[in-house]
């Protein structure tokens, strides 16, 4: 059986029960498999990235006809009537057929690493949330799925997952805009994510006399933007660093 999500976000959590951890969280319009129920909950495949877990039912619709959407809504948060009703919709929904209006979103295809860099910008002081992927609350590796998700570029879930995509950066010194730094305190156990951002590529936000070459922008307390160099990144209000890096990726060919 089939389904989608009708409501603006849907929280997906480890077992069946509202006290359980959520996981991640499915968007309005993405589409799902029912693999099992339990109750009132349904144990479901997300078949955009292939995340499981469980949803409560009251979120879901079930359909076998449930048609894949590729266009998604590109501003943080908007809204939008669906069948007479209004609705908040996240950066990341899905809506069927061509939109009312050129502004409610777009796919970009083709993009360069800037101007993923200028879309995860969107989010910035969105609190960090555990599972969460809107600006409402959003954790470090759904801030870089669904950043990605808004070129039309696929990654999985988690920061353990992404960190096995993409082609490696060998050097800090060979960076661009739109790289991900991931960070963990060994190579075999990621905990962080986040994109790196130069200088020179964003003079409206970093001052012109800044002595820091790169920065980061990634959800740790909230979506902000910290420096980041060889060891990892730096939190200049503590004067410490906070994460150890790890590996760099370069997701756009």
């Amino acid at each position: 059986m089939k389904a989608f999500v009708n409501v603006p976000v849907a929280p997906v959590r480890i077992e069946p029960k509202d006290s359980s951890e959520m996981v991640t969280q499915f968007l309005f319009g993405e589409p799902i498999e029912l693999l099992k129920a339990s109750e009132q909950w349904r144990y479901c495949r997300s078949m955009v990235d292939q995340y499981e877990g469980w949803v409560d039912e009251k979120l879901i619709f079930d359909s076998d006809a449930v048609h894949v959407s590729t266009f998604l809504l590109h501003d943080p948060l908007t809204c939008i009537a669906i069948n007479e009703r209004k609705m908040y919709l996240p950066a990341g929904a899905r809506i069927a057929g061509s939109p009312p209006s050129g502004r409610l979103g777009r796919n970009l295809e083709n993009s360069t690493g800037k101007e993923l860099v200028q879309t995860a910008l969107q989010f910035l002081g969105a609190p960090y949330l555990w599972g969460g992927k809107t600006i409402l609350g959003i954790d470090c590796s759904g801030l870089t799925q669904l950043t990605h998700a808004l070129h039309a570029i696929n990654l999985p879930r988690d920061a353990s997952q992404q960190v096995l995509l993409g082609e490696t950066v060998d050097f800090v010194e060979l960076v661009a805009s739109g790289d991900i730094a991931f960070f963990g305190q060994a190579a075999a156990n990621i905990t962080h994510v986040g994109f790196i951002m130069r200088a020179d590529d964003f003079p409206e936000i970093i001052p012109e006399d800044s002595q820091q070459t790169l920065y980061i922008v990634h959800a740790s307390g909230e979506v902000r933007i910290d420096a980041f160099d060889h060891q990892g990144i730096f939190r200049k209000d503590r004067n410490t660093y906070s994460h150890t890096l790890r590996v760099i990726k370069r997701m756009i060919p």
